[in-house]
């Protein structure tokens, strides 16, 4: 049996008979993102421990196809409750330390590699595994932010601009929802041509219906 799966086996079950102490160790290395796990878990039902867990399983069992399927799942799931790379970023780099901090623990109590070589290949196989989650979690993370961008866009070019006449001169122009620069350059181009149109002189915007601009 090859080192990294002896490892694998030696990793699931330390973590499984060392929750709290595993745990503890994640919070130590994230400091930033330990704060928030019980807030993330009660607000947007995301379990960041359950899935560090997740994670390092096929890491070492290096189940690549379940990896990728998993860093897909994560990526998606963080932009569809905007939460930031920067939060997922420490969160993954706390996990590869606290992986590798078990690891040199079990090395040296266990011997599970005989020389360098092996070392260098359970280190390759992690590390690589490791980024190959972040790079297909930042794919997806930003494919799923790209598409949702588009599509908002294309909804608020096709919003009404509905300008309502007060009298032969006066119209008014009631806004609501959101209003960015985007949407503000969409309304300019709508309001300029039904002015020239209907000879509008005067035109109040009413921005009480702004949820945030």
């Amino acid at each position: 049996m090859r080192p990294i799966q002896i490892l694998g086996k030696e990793i699931k079950s330390f973590i499984k008979e060392n929750g709290e102490l595993f745990e503890d160790k994640l919070h130590t290395e994230a400091v930033n993102v330990s704060s928030k796990i019980s807030d993330i878990l009660n607000q947007v039902n995301i379990d960041l421990l359950k899935n560090a867990r997740t994670l390092i399983y096929y890491v070492v069992d290096q189940k690549e196809d379940e990896l990728v399927a998993f860093a897909k799942q994560e990526g998606i799931a963080l932009a569809e409750h905007a939460l930031t790379l920067e939060l997922k970023l420490e969160w993954v780099q706390a996990i590869r330390r606290t992986l590798w901090h078990f690891v040199c623990i079990l090395d040296e109590e266990k011997n599970i590699t005989n020389d360098r070589t092996e070392f260098y290949e359970i280190a390759k196989t992690i590390n690589d595994n490791i980024d190959k989650f972040l790079n297909n979690f930042f794919l997806n993370y930003t494919s799923y932010k790209d598409t949702m961008f588009l599509k908002q866009r294309e909804m608020v070019q096709h919003l009404p601009v509905p300008i309502i006449p007060v009298s032969e001169s006066v119209s008014v122009l009631p806004l609501s929802g959101t209003v960015d620069s985007y949407r503000i350059q969409i309304i300019e181009e709508k309001v300029l041509i039904n002015i020239a149109d209907s000879k509008i002189h005067t035109l109040v915007m009413d921005l009480s219906g702004i949820a945030m601009m």
